[in-house]
């Protein structure tokens, strides 16, 4: 006969999304810049990864400390683009800061240095948004002129320190003779509080519903094009182009929209969400 003890031990588990968004200790963006030098500084003979989100430029009110396009200025509503211009000049002026600091502790050499967003202004997809990759020495130093995304940045790296990029990992190298034209597809929602949510936007419970719960629509970017199915009835389908694109294709070289819309169709399929049939009719209407 053998008997069985079982233990089970009970651990209080932070929430994450409170202490990100709401914890007691506010970092600004001042002292993120400053950890990060001070991290580089003290490990001078390791290999160090550091991943940093200001948070300046982000929300729809702002809190520059430099006042220039804002001067004399009350902040009486949401996303009001004298105050973001500032929350960007003081994000310009930070960075400057660091890369300032770099130089005179002589690392900024032995550095790789990505400068990136996660969005546009008000959480906008299509626009063009900032991506920088400074090299040691200068290396590479050249202007992408075709599109590229966030998934971008791995894959690159790993390609200028002669690391293979794994088979899972997407994206391509921007240092690599072979620049693709791989349409840019991603999912979005507008549905969200962010007036009344002081650590963040918050999904509408009232359309956080299958099929797609919380995504409102689906967009593909390529070359000079954009794309968009609403995944809410009527699932409208529209496209436009975007904005100062610097090497547009030839019309031969651009997407229709039946390819378009089969990408979307294998795209929510694999990611095993359930059409409605609206959109599969759609799809059809264009093959």
């Amino acid at each position: 006969m053998t008997g069985c003890i079982t233990f089970f031990f009970i651990k209080y588990i932070t929430d994450p999304y409170s202490f990100v968004s709401r914890g007691e200790v506010k970092n600004t963006d001042l002292t993120k810049i400053n950890e990060i030098v001070s991290i580089l500084e003290s490990h001078p003979d390791q290999h160090v990864f550091i991943h940093a989100h200001l948070l300046g430029t982000h929300s729809s009110k702002f809190n520059p400390e430099i006042r220039v396009f804002s001067e004399g200025l009350n902040q009486e509503e949401a996303w009001m683009t004298d105050f973001y211009d500032d929350s960007i000049l003081n994000f310009d002026y930070l960075f400057g800061d660091m890369i300032d600091q770099l130089i005179e502790s002589g690392m900024y050499d032995d550095t790789i240095i990505v400068l990136h967003s996660d969005h546009g202004q008000r959480f906008q997809v299509n626009p063009k948004v900032p991506l920088i990759i400074r090299f040691p020495n200068g290396d590479y130093k050249v202007r992408i002129i075709n599109q590229s995304q966030n998934l971008d940045i791995a894959p690159t790296i790993l390609d200028y320190l002669n690391v293979e990029v794994p088979e899972w990992m997407n994206g391509d190298s921007l240092i690599s003779d072979e620049i693709t034209k791989t349409p840019v597809v991603s999912f979005g929602q507008r549905h969200a509080d962010c007036e009344n949510n002081s650590g963040g936007c918050v999904i509408m419970g009232e359309y956080y519903k299958p099929p797609f719960y919380q995504f409102d629509f689906i967009n593909l970017v390529h070359c000079q094009n954009w794309y968009r199915l609403e995944l809410e009835p009527p699932y409208n389908f529209s496209q436009g182009e975007v904005e100062n694109y610097l090497n547009p294709c030839a019309e031969s070289e651009l997407l229709t929209p039946g390819e378009v819309l089969a990408i979307f169709k294998n795209r929510l399929t694999a990611d095993g969400f359930d059409i409605p049939s609206e959109i599969l009719e759609l799809s059809s209407t264009y093959e």
